[in-house]
């Protein structure tokens, strides 16, 4: 059985549109000053055993955010409930999703245009459902 797939903000690539301030914070080990609905988070990883697997992402925000998660043709749509300090991260549920084949897959996180605030991430971790 697989263990969890650990995606950190460090390997994230941030597609940026101009004007944006997002970037890796060192400091912090967090995608910070996240702001511009426009700007996508992705990541590319390798799955041994194919199979459905859980989705929690690690963030900190002052206020609600709505975004999708996608990977290949499945899409989930998550609310993030705000912790109140953007210095604390807290583990947010976004779904559960089935990898079908063994390989390498792509993640995007995508803001909601019209729910969407600033937050921080730290990481995403994708772990064998039911464990």
């Amino acid at each position: 059985m697989e263990g969890n797939i650990l995606l950190t903000a460090e390997r994230a690539q941030i597609n940026s549109h101009f004007g944006s301030q997002t970037a890796f914070n060192a400091l912090e080990d967090c995608i910070d000053q996240w702001t511009n609905s426009n700007v996508s988070l992705e990541w590319t990883f390798s799955v041994k055993t194919p199979g459905a697997f859980d989705i929690t992402a690690l963030t900190a925000s002052l206020d609600s955010s709505a975004l999708s998660l996608s990977l290949g043709k499945q899409s989930l749509k998550t609310l993030l409930p705000p912790n109140g300090d953007l210095s604390k991260f807290e583990a947010q549920e976004i779904g559960t999703i089935i990898i079908n084949e063994a390989g390498d897959h792509t993640l995007i996180l995508k803001p909601d245009k019209k729910q969407w605030k600033q937050i921080k991430l730290r990481s995403v971790t994708l772990a064998p459902a039911g464990n």
